[in-house]
């Protein structure tokens, strides 16, 4: 009979290109750094999805530009000092917990 298998409006496959017998269905490919409308990682990281294959979920690596720390599943921790873009102005900036982990958690004072 006739059929149509479509992936994500992206990929199709239909029985006119499948040999009589032969059962195939279109195979779906599916980046999640990519192709779920955001980054999984964030920013200040790269993501890449080692098997695109769409029944393989949850396998995309998060790495830290710079450092190259890497996570699997999730955003990595990355170094991050809040205090660098000079949040505080004049005042002493001090970040106790410089990650991308920990964010927000900066101090400004007047130093006396």
């Amino acid at each position: 009979g006739d059929f149509t298998c479509t992936c994500n409006a992206k990929v199709s496959i239909t029985s006119a290109s499948v040999p009589a017998g032969n059962g195939r269905s279109a195979v779906c490919i599916v980046n999640e750094c990519t192709d779920l409308g955001v980054n999984p990682c964030g920013a200040g990281q790269t993501c890449s999805d080692p098997d695109t294959f769409a029944d393989v979920r949850n396998n995309y690596i998060c790495t830290c530009i710079g450092s190259g720390n890497a996570q699997t599943s999730r955003p990595a921790t990355c170094a991050y000092d809040e205090c660098a873009g000079s949040p505080c102005g004049t005042q002493t900036c001090v970040d106790p917990i410089p990650t991308s982990g920990s964010l927000l958690d900066f101090e400004c004072s007047t130093g006396g």
